[in-house]
């Protein structure tokens, strides 16, 4: 019994000195463990308080998977907060489509919040479009109703549509143009989205330049763009490298144009390294002389890039 009574004392304390240990070395951890002991000693799960780092972590999480989360709470290793509660996070500010000042205040909190130095505040914008599935939806807030899932690509590029169609006309989305602010040190922020069927290189042009006086305006200053290489993209690139003889050489210029706004600014236009690898691969996979290739690939000095695979 005596040896038992010893086991339990220095076990007691070995627990007490792993917890001490994990808080000193760890804070996220230990906000953590925290937080689990407080979610495990309410007795009612609605009168929880949660820590902001967990509400991040689980706004993360959910967002990627809704189902993986709902996994992951339902197996119980760990308390978490609700979908509905996260649900309520999300939508604390309207996220409409278009340059939202209640979002790009956010950003800017965000940044204060983690005391980022000068290479924070400097950066570039990173877009891309994704497809999504054409729907409408009834969306109801502050006791006001409206149908979501219409292209909204901005004013000016209704208007532009108005004077070449002649007519105003609504089309259900098809993709969606994400914009993010990608910082030097690894901050980044999704600041806007736009629905749209594929913008065109002049809807892109608008809205680049509207997003950097926007950025500008909230301390964050853009000197690098980075997308894909699709036609519309490249098309946009050309339209800032245009010469007398209405024709384009970035190279010249070497990607690099002046700021519209000022600002004493440069900014690099730069093909998304990823997407520009992965075309490489697609282009030397369809190369060859068999029957279902597709091209030949020709090097300098007649040389011919062939998979034989």
């Amino acid at each position: 019994m005596k040896m038992i009574r010893t086991c339990i004392k220095y076990g007691k304390r070995w627990k007490l000195n792993c917890i001490k240990f994990v808080c000193e070395n760890s804070k996220k951890l230990a906000i953590l463990l925290q937080s689990q002991e407080a979610a495990l000693k309410a007795k009612n799960p609605r009168k929880r308080r949660w820590h902001p780092s967990i509400i991040r972590l689980c706004l993360t999480i959910w967002g990627r998977c809704p189902q993986s989360y709902k996994d992951l709470r339902e197996s119980g290793f760990l308390a978490l907060p609700s979908g509905r509660l996260l649900s309520y996070y999300k939508n604390s500010v309207e996220q409409k489509p278009g340059f939202n000042d209640e979002i790009l205040h956010w950003m800017r909190k965000e940044a204060e919040k983690r005391g980022m130095t000068d290479d924070g505040w400097e950066g570039g914008i990173m877009f891309d479009e994704m497809s999504i599935q054409e729907d409408l939806q009834i969306n109801k807030r502050g006791g006001k109703t409206q149908l979501v899932g219409f292209v909204n690509m901005g004013q000016e590029s209704e208007c532009i549509r108005f004077f070449m169609n002649g007519k105003e006309e609504k089309k259900l989305a098809s993709h969606v143009l994400q914009l993010v602010y990608l910082a030097d040190n690894g901050y980044r922020f999704p600041f806007c989205h736009f629905p749209t069927t594929e913008a065109n290189s002049s809807e892109l042009f608008n809205i680049f330049w509207r997003a950097v006086s926007c950025l500008h305006k909230w301390g964050f200053k853009v000197g690098f763009a980075c997308m894909d290489g699709s036609s519309n993209n490249r098309s946009f690139l050309k339209m800032h490298f245009m010469d007398d003889m209405n024709s384009a050489n970035p190279r010249k210029e070497q990607f690099t144009t002046t700021s519209l706004y000022g600002y004493n600014q440069k900014v690099s236009f730069i093909m998304d390294p990823s997407h520009l690898f992965k075309k490489i691969r697609n282009n030397i996979l369809k190369s060859g002389s068999r029957q279902y290739d597709k091209r030949l690939l020709q090097c300098k000095e007649n040389t011919y890039v062939e998979n034989t695979g």
